[in-house]
């Protein structure tokens, strides 16, 4: 198993969870076994996301699609393994 951790900012939170959940009913439910969203308590434009992989080559190569773009701000995204 291998967890990401995503910090990243979205300019309006309710389109990117549209987004999110939209990818997640299709490509993203067959490569994730699990995942958990927060937000800034003092900023919600924070978004971090912990997304559970059975393996770490499952992982990358779901990062290396670049599926997180809906609704992020641009040059606003960490992620680690």
């Amino acid at each position: 198993m291998t967890t990401v951790m995503i910090h990243h900012r979205v300019a309006d939170y309710d389109r990117w969870k549209i987004e999110y959940d939209r990818i997640f009913e299709g490509p993203l439910s067959a490569a994730v076994t699990s995942y958990r969203i927060w937000r800034g308590q003092d900023d919600p434009g924070l978004v971090i996301l912990e997304e559970t992989y059975e393996s770490r080559d499952a992982a990358g190569h779901d990062r290396a699609t670049g599926r997180e773009r809906g609704g992020r701000l641009d040059g606003a995204i960490r992620h680690g393994f």
